[in-house]
């Protein structure tokens, strides 16, 4: 009895046996399409020439013909065909140049802040936070603009002295920039002549970051066997 349960086990084992290497032999192969990381840089900058490889890997039964596209934002930089055995690799490279940085513009905060006035008016509040502008005399008569705030919430020690014969704008403006992004700070003081010694004073503030846009590479790889392998990069761009 004991030399039937042998024998079975052991033609069990070979049946599975059988099937495992038969299914093995039929299983398909399959390919890997992926970046040389050391070659992709971090971000981009303008005005630079880029070189960055992606390599196939054949891990198919057989020879395979690989056709391959190559994208920059949605527009075909490169296209090819390539021959592998299987277990053999190849590396691709494709350079690309970055001319222009487009930008996305951002409203971080906006308020613009009327005051009716007439005579000469002072309107005083807390100190300034950096530097004021100061507008001195010329042939239409003397106007002084000072301690100007570069955030305003409410009255910020405002001095106009509005002995003038015309309308009045100053802008002041003040950009800080880094790699990734431009954040725009923009101060406008408007004085409108409303009549003898009336005045409107208009104050429009504005906080705009510009973000440069991200540039997407793409790959798309097709087998002769019709498999289709992509990958793809979102690199951002910096300012040069």
């Amino acid at each position: 009895m004991k030399w039937e349960h042998y024998l079975l086990a052991i033609m069990v084992i070979l049946v599975i046996g059988s099937i495992v290497l038969i299914n093995s032999q039929r299983a398909p192969g399959f390919s890997k399409v992926y970046f040389d990381s050391t070659t992709v840089p971090a971000y981009l900058t303008p005005n630079t020439t880029y070189s960055i490889v992606f390599i196939i890997e054949s891990h198919e039964k057989g020879p395979e013909e690989y056709s391959f596209k190559i994208y920059l934002n949605d527009m075909v930089i490169k296209d090819g065909n390539i021959s592998l055995n299987p277990g053999s690799m190849a590396q691709v490279s494709f350079e690309f140049f970055i001319e222009n940085v487009t930008y996305r513009r951002v409203v971080l905060w906006e308020q613009t802040t009327t005051y009716n006035l007439s005579g000469i008016y002072d309107i005083t509040g807390n100190y300034m936070r950096w530097g004021g502008i100061l507008i001195v005399n010329d042939s239409y008569g003397s106007r002084l603009l000072e301690h100007l705030p570069p955030s305003y919430a409410g009255p910020s020690n405002l001095s106009f002295l509005m002995n003038t014969s015309k309308n009045v704008t100053v802008t002041k403006i003040v950009e800080n920039r880094s790699n990734t992004s431009t954040v725009v700070k923009e101060y406008q003081l408007m004085l409108l002549k409303l009549g003898e010694d009336r005045y409107r004073v208009i104050v429009k503030e504005s906080k705009i970051m510009y973000l440069p846009e991200s540039l997407t590479i793409r790959v798309v790889v097709e087998t002769s066997n019709g498999k289709v392998y992509q990958i793809f990069k979102r690199l951002p761009l910096a300012e040069g």
